[in-house]
């Protein structure tokens, strides 16, 4: 069944919230909550939706400590939400064997979306990436 919006924001956002701002407040640690509050961490940076290829780049290799020679591949894609022509665009990169993978513009995809920040130089960036991306059949 999965999380639906309202359902997330009536109840268990507000639930977790709560119990997080509780826990900072006393300081408090739980065993079992770290992991608790590590998936809620998870779950709240990720955006689930259909959304619609506007472009897509070239795959290119990239230097990565986490493959198994060094490199991986990776891939530009400009997504935007449905509706109409102003919708929001977000551009993202997919990483490893997902950046093979190549989408038309037009093309309608369910997207999953992971946003990170980090700092550098005292400047903030935000990275956009998909964690997963299926094409939708119509």
């Amino acid at each position: 069944m999965g999380f639906s919006g309202k359902l997330w924001e009536k109840h268990c956002f507000a639930f977790v919230s709560a119990v997080l701002l509780q826990r900072r407040r006393n300081k408090t640690t739980l065993k079992w909550f770290g992991a608790l509050e590590n998936l809620f961490v998870q779950l709240y940076n990720m955006y689930t939706q259909i959304m619609r290829v506007v472009q897509q780049g070239e795959t290119f290799a990239v230097q990565s400590q986490k493959s198994e020679n060094g490199q991986m591949m990776k891939c530009n894609i400009v997504l935007q939400e449905m509706g109409g022509k102003y919708e929001n665009q977000y551009a993202a990169a997919m990483l490893g064997n997902m950046a093979q993978c190549k989408y038309a513009a037009g093309e309608l995809v369910a997207v999953t979306l992971r946003f990170t920040t980090h700092e550098h130089n005292g400047q903030v960036y935000q990275d956009i990436l998909v964690t997963d991306i299926e094409k939708v059949k119509g």
